[in-house]
């Protein structure tokens, strides 16, 4: 997306979302928002915005997306899911991550590897529950549950595994990688983490076992989450979180 979008996007949302969103949940009347000094939207920014609507809201105006398969979501609507994602302001995404268990470790983790930290933490979740000391009846341990193979493959050796940092390098240097090997494939790159690339490779996608594909599931939710939250806590989200609450009204109106 255009970066310019992304900087007209906010006014955007703020200026048109009750419009857009009056007319999308609603059958009343549509009050007056327009706001001069906010460009018109073309028809792909208004798609845009309610493609996003949906992620924030997390609603596609009949079901929720939690009802939906989440992984196929991400597929289906790329471009509202990054602006979901990246629209964010920086010091939300890094108070939001230093509130979570380590979560100041999963930040520099994060940005050594160029990996999103709330990528990371939803894996933490999953993996361990943010618990440094679990070890795994096959040999994993430690919040990322990392194999001594794995340190070796990611060139992290004679280190202790379980030591949080050391750990969470591991385990994020390796899924950085394997978001490179699938092309930035949220949903394989997920698969091969619990199940190896060679078995997401073997059946060309996710795996049939039902494990992985809890475990997919899993961390995606808790993923959006994530950035659900960050949502509610803006000026946007609060327009749209207030629509909804009120059947299509604006209170201020």
């Amino acid at each position: 997306m255009k970066q310019s979008f992304r900087r007209r996007l906010p006014k955007i949302v703020v200026g048109t979302a009750v419009f857009l969103l009056v007319s999308l949940y609603s059958a009343t009347s549509v009050p007056s928002v327009q706001d001069d000094s906010v460009p018109e939207p073309t028809s792909g920014e208004i798609q845009d915005l309610l493609d996003l609507s949906e992620w924030v809201l997390g609603i596609d105006g009949q079901r929720s997306l939690m009802d939906l398969d989440l992984a196929g979501a991400i597929r289906n609507s790329p471009r509202g899911f990054d602006l979901f994602r990246d629209l964010r302001d920086e010091r939300q995404r890094k108070d939001r991550l230093r509130s979570l268990p380590f979560g100041g470790l999963i930040l520099e983790s994060a940005a050594r590897n160029d990996v999103d930290g709330f990528l990371i933490a939803a894996v933490v979740e999953a993996e361990s529950s943010f618990n440094p000391s679990a070890v795994s009846p096959a040999g994993a341990v430690g919040l990322m549950q990392v194999l001594p193979s794995t340190a070796d493959f990611v060139r992290i050796g004679a280190k202790d595994p379980l030591e949080p940092k050391t750990n969470l390098e591991v385990g994020t240097r390796y899924l950085g990688w394997l978001l490179e090997l699938y092309d930035g494939d949220l949903e394989l790159a997920l698969a091969a983490y619990n199940a190896g690339p060679g078995n997401v490779n073997r059946y060309s996608g996710i795996p049939p076992f039902p494990e992985t594909e809890r475990y997919v599931e899993r961390v995606l939710t808790t993923y959006v989450d994530h950035y659900r939250s960050l949502w509610r806590g803006s000026e946007e989200g609060e327009w749209l979180f207030g629509l909804r609450r009120n059947g299509g009204a604006n209170d201020g109106a």
